[in-house]
Order: structure tokens, then sequence, then C-alpha cells
């Protein structure tokens, strides 16, 4: 089969491999698609460690070809999607219904080899299908929706929250569905003036671009006090001092962006009483993400900027990597 083989920072080679051989436990998926994701960027540009050679991709549609002998609750032909964190299922965090915290967790597409490939080998009991409402473009979202799903719900929002998205990447974007859906204000940042259109299309009723106007003074016009909830998405080294000062005394922070440093004043949370809490990928999420585009509350397909083949893929990532693109999918 043919795959993007990662090799080393910034490389990347499409390779003849063999198909994965699977288990018992295993199923083998034809990938439709897979979307490149910060993750993706993170190992190419070398900030994220891993061994190589390695194929990454981690949010991955397709359609099971061979079930492991073992497991019955897929069948040869079915349309899914893959939920790409294998869990212990036996550690304390496991046990207490905290996957997302697993020590132990085997990543697809970081610790093994992952979807930018024809095929992919994944646990047969991570595989979720695809109602026939759900196109597979649709399918390669429900990771990263997942995402936003969780940083949404640990928010804790009322309807008519107004709520202030820092980076309107594709988890900020998707997080700005969400919270319209629940009739939100949604007031988005960023430093890319694209994706602050993006933005606006999909409902923003505010925007703010940090390297133009001071998105504080602005959010402060429209909220004397600041804003209900701040999700924080863009991984910027001064956005959670930020989001301090957009944030309302009591109110809370959401941060799911992977920034690598960070500094606060530790004052402004004391005397704003403020909660900062992160949110790590998914816990239940993938089987609401699925609900809500099976009941077609949110319009997800319009994160994606543009669809690829395999050949393209590093051209895609410097696309990516630039600001010019938001979400590619990847088709091999």
């Amino acid at each position: 089969m043919r795959a993007a083989v990662f090799l080393g920072k910034e490389k990347i080679e499409i390779r003849d491999v063999p198909i994965p051989e699977i288990g018992e436990d295993e199923a083998l998926v034809k990938v439709a698609f897979t979307g490149i994701c910060g993750t993706d960027l993170h190992i190419y540009k070398g900030h994220l460690p891993v061994d190589v050679p390695r194929i990454l991709g981690h949010e991955i549609s397709g359609e099971v070809v061979s079930v492991g002998r073992s497991f019955h609750g897929i069948r040869e032909g079915d349309r899914v999607v893959v939920e790409p964190n294998f869990s212990c299922g036996r550690c304390t965090y496991c046990r207490i219904g905290r996957k997302n915290l697993c020590k132990y967790k085997v990543r697809l597409g970081v610790d093994i080899d992952g979807g930018f490939a024809e095929y992919v080998k994944v646990k047969a009991d991570s595989l979720w299908k695809l109602d026939d409402s759900i196109s597979l473009e649709e399918g390669a979202l429900v990771e990263p929706l997942s995402v936003a799903v969780r940083a949404v719900n640990r928010a804790g929002l009322n309807v008519g929250s107004t709520v202030a998205i820092i980076g309107a990447g594709p988890i900020g974007l998707l997080a700005l569905l969400l919270v319209k859906s629940m009739g939100g204000v949604a007031i988005v940042t960023d430093i890319l003036e694209n994706r602050l259109k993006i933005a606006r299309e999909l409902g923003a009723d505010v925007i703010a671009n940090p390297r133009k106007e001071d998105p504080v003074e602005k959010v402060h016009e429209i909220r004397e006090d600041g804003v209900d909830c701040v999700i924080e998405a863009s991984g910027a080294s001064v956005a959670l001092e930020q989001a301090l000062d957009l944030v309302k005394p009591s109110g809370r922070i959401i941060v799911v962006g992977l920034g690598r440093h960070s500094s606060v004043t530790q004052s402004k949370i004391v005397r704003k009483e403020a909660e900062i809490v992160g949110s790590m990928i998914y816990v239940n999420e993938f089987a609401e993400s699925l609900s809500l585009l099976k009941r077609k509350v949110i319009p997800a397909t319009k994160v994606i900027s543009s669809k690829i083949n395999l050949n393209d893929i590093q051209f895609a990532f410097n696309k990516l990597l630039s600001g010019e693109e938001v979400k590619i999918l990847v088709s091999p």
C-alpha cells in the first residue's frame, strides 16, 4: 500500500509499505479521509518526538476490510470512524472513567502507525459506525469535534452564555459552532485574518485580531465585567494571561490549546476567583459528536478548507503551518 512516511523534522516521503496484518482484537480499515491535526504539525516541526519511520494521522474515517475473529461488534463493509487513543482499561484513571488521562494509552499516528495511508490497523473496539446520514468527510471531523465538545462541556455553559474563544483553528471554530448551537454569544480572537473571516461566516458575534486591536478593550465594551467563559484553543504563550483579562470574576477558563510555555499573574486568578480548567482530548464525547452530526446540529464540514491526495501531503503541511488553510483532509 501507499503511505506518507514521516522520517524526521519536516521530511515526509510517499512509500510502498506492507498492508498491516491484524490480530484477533484488531480491524483493518480502508482509509477514506484523514485530517491533518495540530499534533501532526507539532511532530512535523520536531516539537513532539516520535520514533521514525512513522505514519502519522489519527483523524480517520473509512470502511472496514477485515475484523479479527474475537470481535463481533463491527462487520466488514461498515463505514466507520476511529477513536485513536487506545487506553489500557486497567490503570487508576481508566477505572474511574477518565481514560483520557491513562498513563499507558497508545496513540494512533504517534506511538504506532496511523492513517496517512491506504489502510490502517486499529483496535476493533475503537471503531464507531457511521450513520448513513453522515458523510465520510464529516466522519474525519468526529475526533477534533469530540475535543471541542469536551472543552465546551467542561465550560458548563448556560443558554445565552458569553464565550470568548482564543484561536480560530479547527478546535476553536468547532467550539464556536457548538456555542452558537446553544444560543450563546461568541467572541473569537485570532492573529490571522482569513481565520477570523471564517469565524464570522460561522456565526461569531464579535471578532478581534490582537495585532490590530486590543481584544480585552473590545470585550469590555460589550460586557463590562468580562465574559462568562474563555476557551483557550491557540496554545499561544500569552493566551492564558489574556484569558484572565477577558473572563469575568468567578468565570471559567478552559484550556485546550497545547502550548509549550505560559505564565500568568497569580493575583488575577485570586482576585477574580477564576477557575482554570484543563480539557484533555475526550472521554465519552465520540457518541455525542456522532449524534450532533446525525441530527445536523452543526455544519462541521464548513471548517474544511481543502481535500488533497497523499502525494500533496507535505505541501499541505506547509500550507497549514503558514496559516493559509485551517483544516485539510487527506485521501489516499
